[in-house]
């Protein structure tokens, strides 16, 4: 990436990205994967990773803002995989005070992907691993972690039936979509969706969890020994019935 100047423009100069949003995917040939998955999201954690470490916070993680570098599928005859993603729009973005007396307060990014903190009004960096959970589980099944309803639908509710989903509704892993899905990834969406910022997974804890090292292992897929060591730690709270959601009015 570089920048170049002329008397009267700035040119910003970037990677070239053929193969369109994850977003543009999911439209057209629906939901990923677990395969598929790990290696979008171990580059999306990698990128918050580093990101973090510098003490900014991205601010509007969403499948529409993760880019392709190549096509995908790849063309027959290519080297390598084409599933490598670029995050995209810093719009959003802040510089995050090491002080946990100097919060980030701004109103910002997509409202289906905001994390309860930042309803509140008092939010860091654990809001990008909110918005990372959600895009995960959204890439999976293509709806939303706390509604039955499909995105269209949800797109037109009022923001504050939007906001109580997002404070009170548990996970669902309910759908035919979600038979066959490792129970470590499951415990990973758990683990990036939990409500309390303090006890929400880093950047790098994430990093480390059994279904990213699975992934690791393998290349590409998660290895049924990563779904023998690891049991969800909150299931319970991840497979409550619908009957247990907060009614949206």
């Amino acid at each position: 990436m570089a920048i170049e100047e002329d008397a009267s423009n700035y040119y910003i100069i970037s990677e070239k990205c053929d193969g369109g949003s994850l977003q543009q995917m999911l439209d057209a040939r629906g939901f990923l994967k677990e395969e598929e998955l790990s290696q979008v999201a171990w580059c999306v954690v990698s990128f918050l990773g580093d990101l973090h470490k510098s003490g900014i916070y991205y601010g509007d993680l969403k499948p529409g803002n993760v880019i392709l570098k190549d096509e995908y599928p790849c063309a027959p005859g290519s080297a390598g995989g084409c599933l490598n993603v670029r995050v995209v729009d810093f719009g959003c973005s802040q510089l995050v005070s090491t002080s946990e007396a100097a919060p980030l307060r701004a109103l910002a990014g997509s409202p289906l992907f905001l994390a309860p903190e930042i309803i509140k009004g008092s939010y860091g960096l654990p809001a990008d691993m909110w918005a990372l959970g959600v895009s995960m589980y959204m890439l999976l099944c293509g709806r939303l972690p706390f509604w039955l309803e499909g995105v269209p639908q949800l797109e037109q509710l009022d923001m504050d039936s939007i906001n109580l989903g997002i404070m009170y509704n548990p996970v669902l892993f309910a759908g035919a979509q979600w038979k066959g899905v490792s129970e470590p990834l499951k415990d990973l969406i758990c683990s990036l969706l939990e409500k309390d910022p303090a006890r929400r997974l880093t950047a790098a804890q994430a990093m480390e969890h059994p279904w990213f090292a699975a992934a690791k292992e393998t290349g590409s897929s998660v290895s049924a020994a990563a779904a023998r060591r690891q049991q969800p730690r909150c299931a319970a709270a991840c497979n409550r019935s619908e009957s247990d959601r907060v009614q949206m009015q």
